[in-house]
């Protein structure tokens, strides 16, 4: 299958507008929220899941355009709006990366390296991982809201902003 660059940048953008409605959600919770340790799945809270989505895709990003990489200090992101702010720095980060690329590129087989770790995949197929990781904890976070009493309102890709 090709993708194109125009394509996929449209989805990068609609799966940003969609993070940016669950964060709108989640600036509303009360201050506690953020950081309330639960037992639902995977990361302990909200903020430590959303910022692993944001991490990950910058990990995605830096391996592909082979750049240093590194885990974030989750407790300097104390508030929804350092949170969103990393988010938008990532998201700028990857479509300029991608802005970078021919559709050629963006399907050419590359071999990815780092210390023992070796897989050859596609820029585009690293962006699809990108998203489909990014909506699966993005369905995390929004259980982690509704069982700690506060429902998330529809973020699907296909609700408007």
């Amino acid at each position: 299958m090709v993708h194109t660059k125009e394509g996929l940048l449209d989805l990068h953008k609609r799966a940003y507008q969609s993070y940016d409605a669950m964060l709108d959600h989640i600036a509303k919770l009360p201050a506690d929220a953020l950081n309330k340790e639960h037992e639902i799945l995977g990361w302990k809270t909200l903020r430590d899941t959303l910022l692993h989505m944001a991490n990950s895709e910058e990990f995605w990003m830096r391996w592909l355009a082979s750049t240093a990489w590194s885990k974030w200090d989750l407790s300097e992101f104390d508030s929804v709006d350092k949170i969103r702010a990393v988010f938008h720095r990532v998201a700028e980060d990857t479509r300029r990366y991608l802005s970078g690329l021919t559709d050629a590129e963006l399907n050419a087989p590359v071999l990815l390296e780092r210390g023992e770790d070796k897989l050859t995949t596609t820029p585009a197929i690293a962006l699809l991982h990108i998203v489909t990781h990014g909506f699966h904890h993005k369905g995390t976070v929004v259980a982690i809201c509704r069982a700690l009493g506060h429902p998330a309102p529809d973020t699907d890709l296909n609700v408007s902003p």
